[in-house]
């Protein structure tokens, strides 16, 4: 291990290693938020929009959120609680899956004792709400998914949050 030569441990060395670190710093951060202009003086060249994840904000009707929350509050609260579906093994055992795929094990698995026993759009909304429970943004549009559309959508940002 490289342990640093006494005479730049002093007072007056720390402070310029401080000085000069900063400095850097700030020079590193002024060329990252500066925009090129190309030579021929015309605007800058805008850099292309990322591709938007399956996973944007405003995907979840409120509403079908809710209906799960119910739904969810009925047949699922007697074995399980909310707080189940957004730890860190769940996010952990998801995180490279699809709302989709949660969709069918749900809906092959559960309830416990009668499993497939609820209605098809029972299941996408207990999905929405835990998905909803995970930071997946409800809109008011009344847009809702189905299972086609859950399959769309990646839980890889859950994992993060």
């Amino acid at each position: 291990m490289f342990r640093c030569p006494f005479y730049l441990r002093t007072p007056i060395m720390n402070a310029l290693k401080k000085t000069l670190a900063v400095a850097v710093l700030a020079v590193l951060a002024a060329c990252a938020s500066s925009s090129s202009a190309p030579a021929s003086g015309g605007p800058a060249a805008q850099a292309p929009a990322p591709a938007t994840p399956a996973a944007a904000p405003g995907i979840l009707s409120t509403a079908q959120a809710d209906r799960g929350r119910n739904v969810f509050l009925a047949s699922c609260s007697g074995c399980h609680a909310s707080s189940e579906f957004q730890d860190t093994a769940f996010k952990y055992r998801w995180r490279t899956r699809t709302a989709g795929d949660l969709f069918d094990h749900v809906s092959a698995t559960m309830p416990e004792d009668a499993p497939g026993s609820l209605a098809p759009g029972s299941y996408v909304e207990v999905v929405t709400y835990i998905l909803r429970m995970n930071g997946f943004q409800a809109t008011a549009d009344g847009s809702v998914l189905d299972r086609d559309g859950l399959i769309a959508i990646s839980l890889s940002s859950i994992a993060g949050s």
